[in-house]
């Protein structure tokens, strides 16, 4: 079993296009196509429209760069990187 973050739904049909952000249980899938299947509910996610998130408890790489590269949304990048700026300048500044 892996999680799996939404990043996007290639389709606005597909059942996970209103959760954009959200974390599921998954299990490899061998349905055609289809990568990731849904533990104990029978939906599917394609590869694309989500990614891997680490499993922590085996994780000896830096969770901040993962972090950074795969998991938060290209907004969520621009918000860390003015809160960052914001930051710095209050530093300066004092």
């Amino acid at each position: 079993m892996m999680k799996v973050k939404i990043v996007k739904a290639t389709l606005n049909t597909y059942w996970y296009a209103d959760k954009i952000g959200e974390v599921f249980e998954v299990k490899p899938s061998t349905n055609n196509g289809l990568d990731y299947e849904l533990v104990d509910k029978g939906h599917y996610i394609l590869s694309d429209d989500c990614i891997v998130l680490p499993d922590h408890k085996n994780c000896s790489g830096d969770v901040t760069e993962y972090m950074i590269r795969n998991v938060l949304t290209k907004e969520q990048l621009v918000d860390l990187c003015v809160w960052a700026l914001k930051e710095i300048d209050n530093v300066r500044s004092n």
